[in-house]
Parts: structure tokens; C-alpha cells; sequence
């Protein structure tokens, strides 16, 4: 009944889900200088 409307920008809901998709991108790199940055840490205070 709906077929692709969820691909299109027609409806608030599809377009809200197509937007959070894209803050999980935008949030991916941060927790991967967090992991970095806590590695260095600790090496720093092993040696």
C-alpha cells in the first residue's frame, strides 16, 4: 500500500529516520578518537 515511501522524502517519519541514520555516521569517528586516545593513555601510565 505504501510501497517506497519510506525511500522518500514525503513523509516526516521516513525523513526522521534518514536523518538519525546519518547522526550515527556523523558520531562514528568521536568514539573512535575516544578508543585512541584511552589506548595512548594507558600506555602512557604502563610503562
Amino acid at each position: 500500500m505504501h510501497g517506497a515511501g519510506g525511500l522518500s522524502q514525503d513523509y516526516f517519519l521516513a525523513e526522521a529516520f534518514n536523518y538519525a541514520r546519518w547522526c550515527r555516521q556523523a558520531d562514528g569517528p568521536d568514539q573512535v578518537h575516544q578508543m585512541a586516545l584511552g589506548k595512548q593513555v594507558i600506555q602512557r601510565y604502563c610503562e
